[in-house]
């Protein structure tokens, strides 16, 4: 009897339940860096060929959408052109052509930059080109994210001596994030 009175007693419990949105922003970011700022051919011999030291270009993304990274030579003010000058106003060194592919330098006084240790070597358009050279492109947020970068130049017998230079610019741009489709209408609306 005991036992059925307690069974029998109604028991009650309070609940209570309240919600909140969470939102939040993820910030988007986007950076270049370069693990050295200076590219420099050594021992450049009249006559010779000889290959810069390599730098890495890493970029630094959070974009689902990847990156495109490129580079162009000059700066629009001291330097007016692709060509590495010297300030004794000597023959410069030209830049192989923006579409070259070449394993060796045929043709004296000219350079070019290699993104695979030297098997093959193009040029660079000038900075104020519309285009710039693509040097790398990702549809993706991939986690590799950097290059080695280096330069290669031809001197012919009679170059002059002295410092020749220019100026690399890279620049990345995150790529547009593809819109979602419109869903398609109920049928019959």
């Amino acid at each position: 009897m005991i036992l059925g009175t307690l069974m029998a007693t109604p028991t009650f419990a309070l609940t209570s339940e309240s919600s909140s949105d969470v939102q939040f922003t993820f910030q988007p970011i986007l950076s270049l860096s370069l693990s050295e700022s200076n590219l420099s051919i050594g021992e450049l011999y009249p006559g010779t060929f000889g290959r810069s030291n390599y730098i890495d270009v890493v970029v630094n993304t959070n974009s689902i959408s990847g990156y495109t990274l490129s580079a162009a030579v000059g700066d629009g003010e001291t330097y007016l052109n692709s060509d590495l000058v010297n300030n004794g106003n000597v023959t410069p060194f030209t830049s192989l052509a923006t579409n070259a592919s070449i394993e060796t330098f045929e043709d004296d006084n000219t350079w070019g930059y290699t993104l695979d240790t030297g098997a093959t070597y193009s040029g660079l358009p000038y900075y104020g080109a519309t285009n710039w050279k693509v040097l790398k492109q990702t549809a993706t947020n991939s986690s590799d994210k950097s290059i080695q970068f280096g330069i290669a130049a031809k001197a012919s017998e009679d170059m002059g001596s002295g410092e020749y230079k220019n100026v690399i610019q890279f620049r990345v741009i995150a790529n547009p994030i593809p819109e979602e489709p419109e869903p398609d209408p109920e049928p019959g609306v």
